[in-house]
């Protein structure tokens, strides 16, 4: 006997609930789960930026999942250190990160930073995103970064 899509959300929503509960470094009770046709939606606010990814990338495991809706925000509340510093430290990092190319450009404001250049290799422009989550008082990062292989190689 095949399953609703009712009772399909239902299991969905019970299994997101479950994997949010079993990941560690994050409080669950912070997140709120929805799911509608397959699609499952997140919403709340965590601490960190850090803290919201480690939320999203369990829930993304989950399997029969059609999509999932992000719209977790990170907490405005807690000190940050400016965006002049934000985005000295994203500059910092970018040019210690051994696998980002140099023309990889960063700024921050309002705590979202904003990366642009030009790549060969989308491991270079996911690389460039991962060296800067981490820094104090992102709430969040575009990736504007732009993959143009090279031809003829």
């Amino acid at each position: 006997m095949a399953l609703t899509s009712d009772e399909i959300d239902l299991k969905l929503m019970s299994a997101a609930l479950d994997e949010l509960g079993w990941t560690p470094n994050i409080d669950s009770s912070d997140i709120t789960v929805s799911v509608r046709h397959g699609a499952v939606t997140l919403s709340g606010e965590m601490h960190t930026y850090p803290q919201k990814l480690v939320a999203v990338e369990a829930v993304r495991r989950l399997y029969g999942m059609i999509a999932l809706i992000d719209e977790i925000t990170v907490a405005k509340g807690l000190p940050s250190p400016g965006d002049a510093k934000i985005q000295q430290g994203a500059a910092d990092t970018l040019k210690r990160a051994i696998d980002v190319p140099e023309q990889v450009k960063a700024t921050a404001q309002q705590g979202v930073i904003s990366l642009s250049g030009e790549v060969l290799w989308q491991h270079e422009r996911e690389a460039a995103a991962r060296a800067v989550r981490y820094l104090k008082g992102v709430s969040a990062i575009h990736n504007l970064i732009v993959v143009h292989p090279r031809r003829g190689r």
